[in-house]
């Protein structure tokens, strides 16, 4: 059970900060069902969850958790959904958000990239489901990752480039010179 204070992520909202576990005033007289006062922490207002909910509840990760994801991020495979069928796009991006992996979120974020870029190579733009589908991907996991590296979230694209270019630079230097 998570105790007020805890940071968790929370089905589709996100990243929410856990104000209390009480019985809420709007319960039945005698009905003793503790919830969770949720605070989402990317938008305004409170959630109120029964503590034996079946909708998807985790710690969200440490920093140790959110440095091995970042250094994963040259290694994962990102290939670009280029179906033209609009209901098999958003099954497929649903199914990955769904999923409350950061490294869904990663291959997400990354296979739309891919999709954009090679759009872009052939003077078009990716469509209005992956443009909505990027920014909720990158919402969810910006907003946890700056949580759990403690930096604000407008800072956490940079460091993510910074730590990769770090990595790129680390093993061309450990490469043997010819």
């Amino acid at each position: 059970m998570f105790q007020a204070g805890d940071l968790v992520v929370y089905g589709q909202i996100g990243v929410c900060r856990v104000r209390d576990v009480r019985v809420p005033d709007f319960c039945e007289a005698g009905e003793q069902r503790l919830y969770y006062e949720l605070e989402p922490q990317q938008q305004r207002g409170t959630v109120f969850i029964p503590v034996d909910t079946e909708v998807f509840m985790r710690p969200i990760l440490t920093r140790e958790e959110a440095e091995r994801l970042i250094g994963l991020i040259p290694s994962i495979q990102a290939k670009a959904c280029n179906s033209s069928n609009l209901q098999e796009l958003t099954q497929q991006y649903s199914a990955q958000l769904r999923s409350h992996s950061c490294a869904d979120l990663v291959a997400l974020i990354m296979s739309i990239y891919a999709k954009k870029q090679d759009r872009r190579q052939n003077n078009r733009k990716i469509g209005a489901v992956d443009e909505a589908y990027m920014k909720r991907a990158e919402a969810l996991l910006h907003s946890e990752l700056a949580l759990a590296l403690g930096i604000e979230e407008a800072a956490v694209p940079a460091y993510i480039a910074a730590q990769v270019r770090r990595q790129k630079q680390q093993a061309k230097d450990a490469q043997p010179q010819s």
